[in-house]
């Protein structure tokens, strides 16, 4: 789907990169996902603090397995606590 994606924006893996996220952590859903034209792969549960890390630099190399736990990014005085990690990139 992420080439489809970059296909039809005219846009090559530097200009759009893309992290999956997925339950699935066994080396061969890591390696799917990676053929499929993503850069990197996270399994559930993640910190957030690698995700941010793993987005500025998605090449890098990513664990296989999950981390154990996940933590929350701190919330700013008078903002809400978000459950989703896209509502919060924004």
């Amino acid at each position: 789907m992420i080439r489809t994606v970059r296909e039809q924006l005219g846009l090559c893996p530097d200009d759009l990169k893309a992290v999956a996220v997925t339950a699935f952590a066994r080396d061969e859903d890591r390696l799917q996902a990676l053929g499929a034209g993503f850069q990197a792969c996270l399994a559930k549960p993640y910190q957030v603090s690698h995700l941010v890390r793993t987005v500025h630099e998605p090449t890098a190399p990513e664990p296989v397995s999950a981390p154990a736990t996940r933590t929350r990014a701190p919330v700013a005085p008078g903002r809400k606590q978000r459950d989703s990690i896209t509502e919060a990139a924004r």
